[in-house]
């Protein structure tokens, strides 16, 4: 046996209420931070958000075993047996949620909470602090090897880094001067201790200019010249930037002076109301930016998939490009609280607006398009909107493939219907029916029910396409 759960309760689930918070009648202040000046939530409203649980998957680990994994940390950690391991993201700190054994299985939680693992005397388990439900991959790979090639095979091949990011980089909370990078790294090769990369890690820029994207060229004559001789000793070099700039800084004064941030924000109906500001309304940035993100989304769906026809090919962009798409990326940035609008359309409901959050998000992509260029727009579309296109792939799958087929009849619809539900509250099973027209063509079992549904529409695609 590789692994036993504890005999009695293991799985255990304690649900709690859960709230998000609201931007209307939000105070915000600024703050000075070791980052910089900073927007701070002093008070809000609180929006009831159904419920969670709090999870713990209780285990029982052999004598001799070992268990790594779980991230990086700075306590220094070898095998994390007899430890406690907080996870959550840090400024040094980074949680993968998966448990590694000398045994060769693996342990993948399936979760966006904050994580403890502990294995003490008062209990060996696994346990998150807010999800829907308990959710875990378990991966007998044979090997510590095996079971990473699993992890990869279910989180997706991320690409590798260079041979070099592998060795020792050395870091310190910062150094001051280019010359002191030279001299670290002409120590480590006197003293014959390997090193292949030194990272900078901030204030590169002028006193007082936080996040300024150029070097104080009193402390950094030469930037170009220090790499060059980094290089000939050998060793890579690492420059950790900020993305918020303090408002002296040439980069925010750049972009400020363009007006391309508040031209973005600027609806039609406030550009109406202050005509004689001499202002324009966002909307040539609409169609700027609706170009922009078609040329990237089609680029990145070419060669991501080299396989796939031009008609899905077509199909797949428009839902990744579609109002409700960048009606989301707009809710995720709240850029309802930065539009312009109008005093009738804002008291209208203007600033949850679906169509007008997706122009004013075609419009501020636009505004970092002219302002940086298509590399700088690119990754910023990457995050906004094509990280999401395996969620949405998984959301159509079955369901959605249905639904088209059985369109072809005109009036013709699909439902669904929860048949039994069975299993203790912890681990529950449920039996969805897909039928057209009261007529079952298809059932499916599983641990939700929206899996559920997935399922049964997969036996009724299998059962209508003969």
């Amino acid at each position: 046996m590789l692994l036993r759960e504890r005999g009695k309760d293991s799985k255990v689930l304690e649900e709690f209420p859960v709230y998000r918070l609201s931007a209307q009648g939000s105070r915000i202040e600024k703050a000075a931070t070791p980052d910089g000046v900073k927007d701070v939530v002093r008070e809000a409203a609180r929006i009831p958000d159904g419920t969670r649980c709090h999870t713990r998957l209780h285990l029982e680990w052999e004598g001799e075993e070992g268990l790594f994994g779980l991230g990086q940390h700075e306590e220094g950690f070898g095998s994390l047996r007899g430890d406690t391991v907080y996870l959550h993201q840090a400024n040094r700190k980074i949680a993968v949620p998966l448990l590694v054994s000398t045994k060769g299985y693996g342990i993948l939680m399936d979760t966006y909470s904050p994580m403890v693992f502990q294995d003490t005397a008062y209990g060996s388990y696994l346990y998150t602090e807010a999800d829907r439900e308990m959710d875990f991959y378990f991966m007998n790979g044979a090997t510590m090897d095996g079971v990473v090639a699993q992890y990869r095979m279910l989180t997706g091949k991320a690409a590798l880094l260079p041979k070099w990011a592998f060795g020792y980089l050395q870091s310190q909370e910062r150094y001051e001067t280019q010359e002191e990078i030279l001299e670290t790294a002409r120590q480590y090769r006197e003293r014959g201790i390997g090193l292949d990369g030194i990272v900078l890690d901030w204030c590169s820029w002028e006193e007082g200019k936080w996040g300024q994207k150029s070097f104080d060229r009193g402390r950094f004559p030469d930037p170009a010249g220090m790499v060059r001789q980094l290089h000939r000793e050998g060793v890579h070099f690492m420059l950790s930037i900020w993305p918020n700039m303090d408002e002296s800084t040439e980069n925010y004064r750049e972009f400020r002076d363009r007006g391309l941030l508040g031209h973005a924000m600027t609806h039609s109906s406030y550009a109406n109301e202050h005509r004689g500001e001499g202002l324009t309304s966002n909307e040539r940035l609409e169609f700027l930016g609706d170009s922009v993100l078609g040329v990237v989304v089609a680029d990145y769906l070419f060669h991501e998939h080299p396989d796939m026809p031009e008609g899905e090919l077509t199909r797949t962009r428009a839902a990744l490009v579609c109002e409700g798409s960048l009606h989301e990326a707009a809710k995720g940035l709240e850029l309802g609280r930065y539009l312009r609008l109008g005093k009738g359309e804002d008291a209208g409901g203007g600033r949850k607006r679906p169509s007008i959050l997706a122009d004013a998000t075609e419009a501020m992509l636009a505004a970092v398009y002219l302002d940086g260029g298509m590399e700088a727009v690119r990754p910023i579309i990457r995050w906004l909107i094509l990280d999401k296109e395996q969620e949405k792939a998984a959301d159509r799958d079955y369901k959605t493939a249905l639904q088209e087929l059985v369109q072809r009849t005109p009036g013709a619809a699909v439902a669904y219907r929860l048949a039994r539900e069975s299993g203790p509250d912890h681990c529950r099973s449920f039996e969805m029916e897909a039928s057209v027209d009261g007529k079952v063509i298809g059932s499916g079992v599983g641990r939700t029910k929206k899996e559920a549904e997935q399922m049964a529409a997969k036996a009724a695609l299998e059962k209508l396409n003969g």
